[in-house]
């Protein structure tokens, strides 16, 4: 029997507007980098560049997920099949180690799933620890993060600490998201269904405004319970399912990459290093960091809360929004915005 040809995928990489909208007091802002000369005009065309050409899409290689947040990780948590936690060494450089990537890992992302479908617990843990084991019968596991500057309360993942405030921008910004929740769906063939995405947004505000639920709740309490969540799934010794990331360094995000090819995704490491080696002479906070989001992961996400097609797609429809809620957050609406689709 003669093998099979393998074929390279060829990358479809289209630049479309910024947002537009977002916290116009953030510095997670491409305009803000440009003009203060924190992000040199040569460096922004250069990533722009690496982007545009797809030499920095790899292959998924792990079944988890992680955020979307562009800034490295310097160690890497994991547990193993006899439920072990591990870590990594200090200078963890993530090599041949490439996740899929959605606002604030696939928990996150999935409680707003969740929460856009009207289904809630007394408070967030409980409801991760529900999702948890939803998501562990259809076979998924997802990461979280934290970060080296993360005091108090919060863990440094702003689609964690701030998830509240996010639902509520999701509702202060509800057109100009339903207008981009529809454009993103169509580039993958979805139609926008009107009542998916409204019934979603009534649902968050409901949640987003019940004191009770959010009472004495914080990012830490979302982060041990998800941490919780992954103890209990079983992990392979040569691949441990992870735990978490310890990220570094401040926020220097200049684009948003919305990635929709089935098994691959943006290296941010890899595009650090391009970065690097075509400016050596730079310092890394001069360095343009991307935010990747990685579609196929939202749609598995959606299929494994969902119980009907009617669900299905109010989750998918919620996945998105909550990306879009989540740099709205985030961001001033300034970063740079590429897709990835494969070229036929």
């Amino acid at each position: 029997m003669a093998a099979k040809e393998k074929y390279e995928i060829k990358y479809a990489i289209t630049e479309v507007e910024a947002l537009g909208y977002g916290n116009p007091d953030s510095p997670i802002s491409y305009k803000k980098q440009i003009e203060s000369g924190e992000l040199p005009t040569e460096v922004a065309a250069y990533a722009a560049e690496l982007i545009g050409s797809g030499e920095c899409m790899v292959d998924v290689t792990e079944a988890d997920d992680g955020c979307i947040d562009g800034r490295p990780a310097v160690k890497l948590s994991s547990i193993t099949s006899s439920a072990e936690v591990r870590e990594s060494p200090d200078k963890y450089d993530g090599e041949g180690h490439n996740r899929y990537k959605v606002a604030g890992g696939g928990y996150m992302t999935g409680l707003a799933m969740r929460h856009a479908l009207g289904q809630h617990a007394a408070t967030p843990g409980d409801d991760i620890r529900t999702l948890g084991a939803a998501f562990a019968e259809a076979g998924v596991v997802c990461g979280a993060h934290e970060d080296t500057h993360a005091t108090g309360g919060g863990t440094g993942c702003g689609a964690n600490d701030k998830y509240r405030l996010i639902l509520q921008n999701a509702g202060k910004f509800n057109d100009q998201i339903a207008a981009t929740t529809q454009a993103l769906l169509g580039v993958g063939g979805v139609e926008f269904r009107d009542t998916a995405y409204d019934a979603s947004a009534m649902h968050w505000q409901a949640i987003a405004n019940d004191e009770q639920y959010f009472a004495d709740e914080t990012g830490r309490k979302r982060f041990d319970a998800i941490v919780d969540v992954i103890a209990d799934v079983q992990g392979d010794n040569k691949r441990p399912v992870a735990v978490s990331k310890l990220l570094d360094g401040d926020h220097k995000e200049d684009f948003i990459v919305v990635n929709y090819v089935e098994g691959k995704t943006l290296s941010q490491q890899l595009l650090q290093q391009k970065l690097k080696q075509q400016f050596p002479d730079l310092p890394s906070e001069k360095l343009a960091q991307a935010f990747v989001v990685d579609v196929p992961r939202i749609v598995e996400l959606a299929k494994s809360i969902a119980s009907t097609d009617e669900e299905f797609l109010a989750a998918l429809h919620a996945g998105v929004a909550y990306q879009l809620a989540t740099a709205a957050t985030l961001t001033d609406g300034t970063l740079r915005n590429m897709l990835v689709t494969a070229d036929s």
